[in-house]
């Protein structure tokens, strides 16, 4: 299946994709739906798919974009300048 746009109506979805941060970032993508069926992202540059975004396939089918789990890591300061410097190095 491949994709070129967002949806904006109000259909359910019929398809789900579940998309690492760093892969809801990118315009151009190959990728698998849930049910293993594969999809080609092919949307317009500078985006950045949210869980819960929408998109619309070739075919019509609506295709809900869900974001993956991934570790995070928490960073903690007594002195919120330190904090902030920390932050602003990563």
């Amino acid at each position: 299946m491949r994709v070129q746009t967002r949806y904006a109506g109000e259909a359910l979805p019929t398809e789900v994709v579940v998309l690492r941060f760093d892969d809801r970032r990118k315009s151009r993508l190959r990728t698998r739906l849930v049910n293993g069926e594969e999809l080609v992202l092919a949307l317009p540059r500078g985006g950045v798919l949210r869980h819960g975004a929408l998109l619309e396939g070739e075919d019509g089918r609506i295709i809900r974009v869900d974001a993956a789990l991934e570790e995070v890591s928490r960073v903690a300061a007594e002195d919120p300048w330190l904090l902030a410097r920390a932050a602003y190095h990563l």
